[in-house]
């Protein structure tokens, strides 16, 4: 069994001893059999006649999430590559390695935290509304600033 948050991956060689820990799982948990495993923490997992092949092809976009945390200059990017990770097209791939390549030579960037005497709360939203030309939805905006900390984010 392989667990992180509330991702799990339970497998074994006793479908009954599987069916047994599923059961008990979900009446302490209430889980979510997704059945065949397809993906699991970025990995994609494809079965084949002679067994199972583990790539990270189309998982990319999820690492690259994952770095929006401390990395809020390629939130828009991401956000925006990630529509396409159902159907890429050479323009995406093309997208990401630009952005790998901006990654790499602005490794050094973070957010600052500093400490303050008068720390002050303060957001602001914004959302233009129809906007995406593809599928006329919005994107929403946000910036969190506590103290001279920031934070911001935009999603559709």
């Amino acid at each position: 069994m392989a667990v992180c948050v509330d991702d799990n991956l339970l497998t074994g060689n006793d479908n009954f001893v599987v069916k047994q820990i599923k059961y008990h799982l979900d009446v302490v948990f209430t889980i979510k059999d997704l059945g065949k495993l397809h993906f699991f923490l970025g990995l994609e997992v494809d079965y084949t006649s002679q067994g199972m092949i583990l790539t990270q092809q189309k998982s990319l976009i999820g690492k690259l999430n994952f770095l929006t945390n401390t990395r809020t200059d390629i939130s828009f990017t991401v956000q925006t590559l990630s529509q396409f990770i159902q159907d890429p097209r050479t323009t995406h791939w093309q997208a990401l390695l630009h952005t790998l390549h901006y990654i790499n030579s602005t490794c050094g960037q973070g957010i600052i935290l500093k400490g303050s005497d008068k720390v002050v709360l303060q957001a602001y939203t914004d959302s233009d509304w129809g906007a995406c030309p593809i599928t006329r939805r919005s994107v929403l905006g946000y910036l969190m600033m506590l103290g001279t900390s920031i934070r911001w984010n935009s999603k559709k």
